[in-house]
């Protein structure tokens, strides 16, 4: 393989080393374009050489299967700039840790984010997902993205992007190449006390310790799914090296050398258990890739 970039390229990488949940199978080839430019250059190639690709960010709301990954995973990560655009309009590249802009802006005496600091993924994850937590959600202060689509940079405001709970539409618009949010100023220590208690909460509230992928479901209109999984008494529910956490049960934890098939089977089981037993038909928040293409289950 001849492809040049200003970025990385990896041959043969596993999943369970760039995903929080630790699984799933081998991946041929991850890049990490550095910029706008390698993006254009590792698409192209793609196309050209007839090899199918899959965007990701940080790896933390994704499984893939234990079924090898045969063509191209283009890992934002390293588009991570970020700079201040006016009064207040903070921008960075898609690949920046959410994190990572929360801590920026917030240094910087601007809330909006503050109680996403413990949310792990990307910020183009995170618009795509949109992100949310203790009150707070991307779509309330996203003010523009730039995303690339068949070769062209379009930018898309804010007007054209329509929010809902754990999604958006700038889903499948094109790879988000940079974000820009609009933040309000307030006092650096009220903001420093927020993520202090958003960062309090979700130590006490969400298994830290154990690979995952954050929540697997997204909570059901007026009703929490972790709450109804438990109380069908599915907390600490195994399937051979993973388990639907006790510590919070709409997430299912790597416990102990799990597989994705150990994951994907025990996401299938609660999902069938709690639709048989309650007819909610629980939606998954998590992404799981297999075969080089997103699947549902």
């Amino acid at each position: 393989m001849k492809l040049k970039i200003k970025g990385k390229v990896k041959e043969n990488i596993p999943a369970s080393y760039i995903t929080s949940i630790r699984v799933g199978g081998n991946i041929r080839h991850l890049v990490y374009p550095a910029d706008e430019e390698d993006v254009y250059t590792i698409l192209d190639f793609c196309k050209r050489k007839g090899f199918n690709h899959y965007i990701m960010g940080n790896g933390t709301n994704l499984i893939f299967t234990d079924t090898e990954f045969a063509s191209f995973v283009i890992s934002t990560r390293a588009m991570n700039d970020i700079k201040q655009e006016g009064d207040d309009i903070f921008c960075a590249g898609g690949g920046i840790l959410l994190p990572e802009m929360v801590a920026h802006t917030s240094r910087n005496g601007f809330t909006g984010i503050e109680s996403l600091i413990g949310i792990p993924g990307t910020l183009g994850g995170a618009v795509v997902m949109n992100a949310g937590s203790y009150g707070q959600e991307i779509g309330d202060v996203f003010y523009s993205a730039s995303v690339l689509k068949e070769g062209n940079i379009i930018s898309v405001s804010k007007d054209k992007v329509k929010f809902w709970y754990r999604g958006a539409n700038i889903d499948g618009m094109g790879i988000i190449l940079k974000v820009c949010l609009r933040l309000d100023k307030a006092d650096r220590n009220t903001i420093k006390k927020r993520m202090i208690e958003a960062f309090k909460k979700r130590k006490q509230t969400q298994p830290l310790g154990y690979g995952s992928a954050g929540c697997i479901f997204k909570n059901p209109p007026n009703a929490s799914a972790g709450r109804i999984i438990e109380d069908l008494g599915l907390k600490g529910k195994k399937i051979g090296g993973a388990e639907v956490s006790k510590i919070h049960a709409n997430f299912i934890i790597n416990k102990s050398n799990a597989s994705a098939g150990d994951i994907i089977t025990l996401i299938k089981f609660v999902k069938d258990e709690v639709y048989s037993r309650t007819n909610i038909l629980l939606e998954l928040e998590v992404k799981i890739v297999d075969k080089e293409k997103e699947i549902q289950i």
